[in-house]
Parts: C-alpha cells; structure tokens; sequence
C-alpha cells in the first residue's frame, strides 16, 4: 500500500496542476470536460474551482502545512461534495461523467491515505 506522504505529495501536485491548468486555460479545460462553446460565465466558474483547487495542492505541500489526517479530511469532504454535484448538475453527460468522475479519483486517493494514516 502507498503511505500517506506519497498520496499526499501526488495529491497535491495534481491539484496544483489541474488549479494552474483551469487558470491559465480555462476554455480549454471546459472544452476537455464537454463545454463545447464556454460562456464567460463558464470560464468564470472555472477559474473560480482552480483557485480552490491550487490552493489546496498548495497547502498539501507546505512542509509546515496542516498535518496529512486533516489534509485528507479536507479532501475527502470537498471531493465528496463534487461527487454529489456532479450526479446532480443538469449539464451534459460527458460533463457529469468526466467531473464526478475525477472527484471520485480525488476522494478515493483522500480515503487511500485517510487509512494510511
């Protein structure tokens, strides 16, 4: 089994990436996740999760950052929220697939090291 420092530091780094990928090129990660034409309030929206999302890679990888159970606590809580809205959101099906999936990605790494812990 992978310890919690390696789910952690991997965790983290995704998050950075999707966070920098969805500020830097926002259009490009709605067209990725089914948004054929973006609206600005679509890119809007985007930036607004990647700021989120860097942010918390961010403090994953702060070495005096919080302590790895309540950094995976965070995560689970937050991804576990994303689960629940992307099968309830109203938006395409590739939409729901490809965003509920990739929360349930996140949210299994957070359990994976939860039990590590």
């Amino acid at each position: 089994m992978t310890d919690a420092a390696t789910i952690r530091t991997a965790t983290s780094v995704a998050s950075l990436a999707f966070g920098a990928v969805g500020a830097l090129a926002p259009r490009a990660l709605a067209h990725a996740y089914g948004a054929a034409d973006p609206t600005p309030e679509h890119i809007y929206t985007v930036r607004l999760w990647a700021g989120a999302t860097a942010a918390i890679g961010a403090i994953g990888l702060l070495p005096d950052g919080i302590d790895d159970r309540r950094f995976f606590q965070l995560g689970l809580a937050l991804n576990v929220f994303d689960t629940v809205i992307g099968l309830t959101s109203q938006g395409t099906t590739r939409t729901r697939v490809l965003t509920t999936a990739t929360a349930v990605v996140f949210a299994a790494a957070a359990g994976a090291g939860l039990a590590g812990d």
